[in-house]
């Protein structure tokens, strides 16, 4: 007996062009989510970069610690890495440079340099393009990089012997410019010790508040970081403040 096949024959047609299509018609849908997955996934979790060493700037006594001298003793800057595989580097080798602070930035380094041409010097990370801030040999302070890493505060001792101010607080502070464009701006009188605000609007620092004709003490003070402000004190018998990464409270000594 004779069996029609044509009727099975269509539908195997049918069945067989079906299933040719659907991977076309479900392909475009499907990969656009694959896309939009993709790109969201990329701004969550940003491609990893490899890891950099944290590296340190320190000064170096060039002489051998029992040799005593009347002169200050010869210093030079380094950096190193926390790699314990890299070599140290020497920056400075005029021996007369100390006490380096890195800007917030990590692209340059302050320091003092001591001497008849000494001052306050700014340089790059690796040592060069050296540029001086002050123009005159002056004994400062701890110097305070401001949060952009544009400009340098720093107090003065002018009369070079702490004795002779009271508490050795009585120093005029300053503002300069770390590229070295502008002459450093006065900011305040009596004071020392200046830390700026994590958004670099204000200043808080040492200073001193007469309270008798021959009495005064240590107080917190505060100062806005533009020129010809008056400053505002905070709390008394407290000195060297530090501001807190989020700018609301102020760490002090008393």
């Amino acid at each position: 007996m004779r069996i029609d096949r044509s009727p099975f024959t269509i539908f195997r047609f049918y069945v067989r062009l079906a299933a040719g299509i659907a991977p076309f018609l479900l392909a475009g849908p499907q990969s656009n989510a694959q896309t939009n997955t993709s790109k969201v996934s990329a701004k969550a979790s940003p491609k990893p970069t490899s890891a950099q060493p944290w590296k340190i700037a320190f000064d170096r006594n060039m002489i051998a610690p029992s040799v005593v001298l009347d002169a200050p003793t010869p210093q030079n800057i380094f950096t190193a890495s926390t790699d314990k595989n890299s070599a140290e580097i020497e920056l400075t080798n005029d021996n007369l440079s100390s006490r380096p602070v890195w800007s917030p930035d990590g692209k340059k380094i302050a320091f003092v340099r001591e001497g008849i041409c000494g001052g306050i010097f700014v340089m790059d990370a690796d040592g060069k393009n050296v540029r001086r801030i002050t123009n005159d040999s002056i004994w400062v302070g701890p110097l305070a990089w401001s949060p952009n890493s544009e400009n340098l505060a720093f107090d003065v001792n002018t009369a070079r012997q702490f004795a002779l101010q009271p508490e050795g607080l009585e120093r005029p502070i300053y503002v300069a410019d770390a590229d070295g464009d502008a002459p450093p701006q006065l900011l305040a009188n009596n004071g020392a010790s200046p830390s700026w605000s994590p958004d670099g609007s204000q200043i808080a620092y040492t200073c001193v508040r007469k309270t008798a004709p021959r009495e005064q003490i240590a107080s917190i003070c505060l100062i806005s970081a533009n020129a010809n402000s008056t400053p505002r004190m905070l709390i008394d018998h407290a000195r060297n403040p530090s501001w807190s990464p989020d700018g609301q409270q102020i760490l002090y000594i008393s």
